[in-house]
């Protein structure tokens, strides 16, 4: 039997950094902090870790998992969509693994 945790809101504040640059030079960067790719710029999120975050993280992770079966769930790999934009989602839900397990791309942005 599963119940729902009501937790207190906390504020936070995350600071976000845009910093022009190449896709060659944004591919370069290291995993942390966080960066995405938008249009020539690194969206960079300077966000502070909350365990409220990460047992939210796991529990959605493994529910995916229970109720999704045949599916991959991927936590954050770069999701190349339309329009020169590389996100990097939490979680990602696809049916087969990507060639290249660093980015899935969406068959719109080709």
């Amino acid at each position: 039997m599963s119940e729902l945790v009501h937790a207190p809101e906390v504020a936070v504040s995350v600071a976000i950094e845009r910093v022009p640059m190449s896709f060659e030079a944004w591919r370069a960067l290291p995993d942390r902090p966080k960066a995405e790719w938008v249009d020539g710029v690194a969206v960079i999120y300077m966000a502070p870790p909350f365990i409220s975050h990460g047992r939210a993280h796991g529990r959605l992770t493994y529910v995916l998992i229970r109720d999704l079966p045949g599916l991959e769930v991927l936590p954050e790999v770069d999701v190349a969509l339309p329009r020169n934009r590389i996100r990097r989602p939490d979680l990602t839900v696809v049916d087969h693994l990507p060639a290249d397990l660093r980015q899935i791309h969406d068959p719109a942005a080709s």
